[in-house]
């Protein structure tokens, strides 16, 4: 009998323990935003800040000087400090169990001139945030003498009656407990068995129908996005799809017959959504094959498939352009007969020259290369953002593409760009509620969220706001491909925005609200852009572009107008009839 309770014990003791560490993940952090702070020598804590949200992340701490106009006669070294405290709902096993919030110059803190940023992990902790040359008080310990918490364990007294002098009515009373201890577990046994049933059950049914799609989920980064409140953003690690030697599997069965006769050849690339691969299609009765490229979505991402498909196929949207991918069929096809798995296929034209992160990474460009990559991918976002009017109302809804970034650009034959990767944008009717539009969550690569986006503050009673978070993507993207223009002498190898601030550390929600919201960073702009009158044109656009105030930035279709001009230069240089003035009317571009 003694056996059999240990055995119970065995199995049942884990299942509880893990019960209630699950239940002990949660701890309080403080809410609040852009309230004063009070900091000494030593620590900074908040002077009206009562809100606290659970959290299963981290707590944050950022404190920045308060920018507001300082009044007549104010004291400038007496400028007041305003923080922002709040929850990171991400998970970071070298934040986990830090139980206070000190400044120090580390992977997860900032410290310069007056602002600060630092991340901990347990409960309350964020109340208050330690500069590094304070003295961290040490936590209560219990003396000798106090009583054991309910954490304590205790030992259970042995069984054997030793002691020649116990009487009977506590031999009774020790057999009694162990009948209890006995119907207690018996009680719980059958609860616990089940669940062990349920778990092996669907662990088979896993194992057998859902097999070829959790393979796809074990070689790809997915999106826990992680860093979420209603964020639906692709990793940092995405940004680079990722190439290599794979065999191709088995082509779906075409089991009705209506199927386009395509064979995957060629896995060329994965990311967020599923994978890329390069495929033949047979035409004309397989007279003839034609290269195409087949993105394959796997099941729990089949929404991202549906919005692509509902915007290429929506003719009110008018997607096909000669800047955006150009769309040839979607289909829905099963992996097998036997088989409940399917796959969502979405079918393009194929670009041999990949995307734009990958042919920069590979080259340098010269100044017409430089005029044509900016240009047309301004042109295809101002496609995308344009309405149009007719006789009968509007004739075109404009989109907004919220995830636009180098490795979302694909590069044509010509040397011009194609937008691609629609899974994520959205339709922008005038008649759409705000609810509609704030619904459709904030998405995108952190990397490349605007100011506004990074700090959840979009203006939704506009839908010009999704435009100009585009296009501030823009702006990174122009910089991206200038700095490999062979006309400055010193050319770098190609970087992401943002990698020379975030070194090894990933572009985390939390890195890029640090560097482009509270230190209002942006990528470097050296002084060789400045000793080119075309490259200064393209600077001062850059800058317009990526404007702290989205309300300031420059439209896609001005962009367009300015390298439809700058395409025509020698070189950076003007004709001798023409010369340039650097920002007209809130930044347009005059050339005379």
């Amino acid at each position: 009998m003694d056996i059999k309770i240990n055995l119970i014990f065995m199995m049942f003791v884990p299942f509880v323990v893990t019960v209630s560490l699950g239940a002990a993940s949660a701890f309080e952090c403080l809410d609040c935003s852009d309230v004063p702070v009070d900091c000494d020598a030593e620590s900074c804590v908040p002077t009206s800040c009562t809100t606290s949200v659970p959290c299963v992340g981290y707590c944050l701490i950022a404190t920045f000087p308060d920018m507001s106009p300082m009044t007549n006669g104010s004291d400038p070294s007496s400028q007041n400090i305003n923080g922002m405290f709040t929850c990171i709902n991400e998970t970071n096993p070298e934040i986990v169990g830090k139980k206070h919030c000190q400044a120090h110059l580390d992977d997860y803190s900032y410290a310069a001139e007056g602002s600060y940023s630092c991340s901990c992990a347990s409960d309350g902790c964020n109340k208050v945030l330690y500069t590094a040359e304070a003295t961290i008080p040490e936590e209560p310990t219990v003396p000798p003498s106090s009583e054991p918490d309910a954490t304590t364990k205790t030992k259970d007294p042995p069984i054997e009656n030793t002691d020649p002098n116990r009487t009977d009515e506590a031999r009774k009373g020790q057999l009694l407990d162990r009948e209890i201890l006995v119907i207690v577990v018996c009680s719980v046994v059958p609860a616990v068995l089940l669940t062990i049933v349920i778990a092996v059950a669907g662990y088979i049914h896993v194992t057998r129908y859902r097999q070829p799609m959790m393979d796809e989920l074990n070689t790809q980064t997915q999106t826990s996005n992680t860093e979420s409140t209603s964020i639906d953003m692709t990793t940092d690690e995405s940004e680079t799809k990722r190439l290599g030697e794979y065999s191709p599997p088995d082509s779906p069965l075409h089991l009705n017959g209506n199927y386009l006769p395509i064979t995957l050849d060629e896995l060329i690339g994965k990311g967020r959504f599923g994978a890329v691969w390069r495929a033949h299609w047979k035409i004309n009765n397989g007279t003839k094959e034609r290269t195409v490229a087949v993105k394959v979505f796997l099941e729990y991402d089949s929404a991202s498939w549906n919005v692509e498909k509902e915007l290429f196929t929506d003719h009110s949207v008018m997607m096909r352009h000669e800047h955006i991918v150009q769309f040839i069929s979607a289909e829905v096809r099963r992996v097998s007969v036997t088989s409940p798995t399917r796959q969502y296929w979405l079918i393009t034209k194929y670009y041999k020259n990949g995307s734009l992160h990958d042919y920069l990474r590979q080259r340098s460009v010269n100044w017409i290369d430089l005029c044509k990559l900016c240009g047309s991918a301004a042109r295809g976002l101002a496609h995308l953002h344009a309405e149009t009017y007719g006789s009968h109302g509007l004739h075109k809804v404009p989109v907004a593409h919220r995830d636009l970034k180098s490795t979302n650009i694909l590069v044509k034959d010509d040397g011009s760009c194609a937008i691609a990767d629609f899974g994520l944008a959205i339709r922008l009717d005038p008649q759409s509620s705000t609810d509609h539009l704030a619904n459709s969550g904030q998405v995108g690569t952190p990397r490349y969220m605007s100011p506004e986006a990074l700090e959840c503050k979009v203006n939704l009673q506009d839908i010009e706001s999704f435009k100009q978070m585009d296009t501030y993507a823009l702006a990174l993207i122009l910089w991206e491909i200038t700095s490999r223009c062979t006309l400055l002498k010193d050319i770098n190898e190609y970087e992401l925005p943002f990698s020379r601030s975030l070194g090894e550390r990933r572009a985390s929600l939390e890195m890029m609200k640090t560097l482009v919201v509270l230190r209002r960073e942006r990528p470097p702009i050296t002084d060789e852009w400045l000793r080119n009158p075309g490259l200064t044109i393209i600077k001062n656009t850059v800058v317009d572009c990526w404007d702290e105030d989205p309300e300031a930035r420059l439209t896609a279709s001005c962009v367009e107008a300015r390298f439809q001009e700058l395409i025509l230069w020698h070189e950076g240089e003007p004709h001798a009839q023409s010369f340039y003035t650097s920002k007209g009317k809130r930044g347009r571009t005059t050339l005379v």
